[in-house]
């Protein structure tokens, strides 16, 4: 008579916790993830209204009449675009510090 042959089953346990520690080993990424979301956010923004003020530059541009009234436009934009960069990026790290707990 021909024997079967059975499987062997497979048994599942828990992954073991780790004893000492005094939070879940995903809890201190919880603060990160939080403070991530608000930067892109913030990002996001910024970056929403830096492609307005191009699409304006691209209308300004294309209206000029002359070559020094399309230079002075571009050297306006350029003076306006360092402005507001310094300005956003501190205000992302801003942000980013508020939102992760570094502020005090």
């Amino acid at each position: 008579m021909p024997t079967e042959k059975t499987a062997p089953t497979e048994t599942t346990t828990e992954p073991k916790k780790a004893d000492g520690l005094p939070f879940s080993v995903t809890e201190w990424w919880k603060p990160q993830t939080a403070a991530l979301q608000s930067l892109y956010g913030e990002v996001l923004t910024l970056t929403e209204t830096r492609l307005r003020k191009q699409a304006d530059l691209f209308h300004e541009l294309a209206r000029a009449k002359d070559f020094t009234e399309a230079l002075k436009v571009q050297t306006n934009f350029v003076q306006e675009f360092w402005a507001d960069s310094t300005r956003d990026a501190a205000r992302a790290f801003s942000t980013l510090r508020r939102t992760s707990g570094a502020e005090a």
